[in-house]
């Protein structure tokens, strides 16, 4: 579930758009693969991710490893006219 926080076009990021969302996950929930067009900053604010970086680099601070629902809130910086995020196919 994806609750969106808001959405601006910051003045210093010309052609962009900035994106805050907070995400709930259910426990032993598996998302699909997928991309973000630009660069993307969250923060796991409970639970635990697992998660495996098909391209690029990542970096990953867990929680205390309860088992229990995911939530993360997250911001993008992303180009205008782009989805914030895009599956990855096969």
């Amino acid at each position: 579930m994806r609750t969106d926080l808001g959405l601006a076009e910051p003045a210093s990021a010309e052609g962009r758009q900035l994106g805050l969302w907070h995400y709930l996950i259910p426990a032993g929930e598996e998302l699909a693969p997928h991309t973000h067009p630009g660069w993307q900053l969250a923060r796991i604010t409970d639970g635990e991710l697992e998660h495996t970086v098909l391209a690029g680099e990542g970096v990953l601070l867990r929680a205390d490893g309860s088992r229990e629902p995911m939530t993360l809130i997250s911001a993008t910086l992303f180009e205008a006219d782009e989805p914030p995020a895009s599956v990855v196919e096969d």
